[in-house]
């Protein structure tokens, strides 16, 4: 991987949907243009309790509001304070 293409992007979007008829009935605000497909993924038990689901949400919040306000660490600097050379 070189370094032009070694970013890593990261969105986090939230949707609620609700049944009716058999079909996901999707009511939410979007910018897309009209016609646009979206690939949804279902949340899969991943094991978790509420406390640890707890601590990954505010994890994550946290994480999007850092990115958010553009309050990123190189990775260059990460792997020189882990002691190990650059990418």
């Amino acid at each position: 991987m070189t370094d032009q293409n070694a970013r890593i992007t990261v969105a986090e979007v939230l949707l609620k949907a609700k049944v009716r008829g058999g079909r996901l009935l999707l009511d939410e605000p979007t910018d897309l243009p009209e016609g646009t497909e979206v690939e949804l993924t279902p949340v899969l038990d991943d094991d978790l309790d509420a406390a640890e689901r707890r601590a990954l949400e505010s994890s994550l919040a946290r994480s999007a509001a850092q990115l958010a306000r553009n309050d990123l660490v190189d990775t260059d600097d990460v792997l020189r304070r882990l002691g190990r050379p650059k990418r």
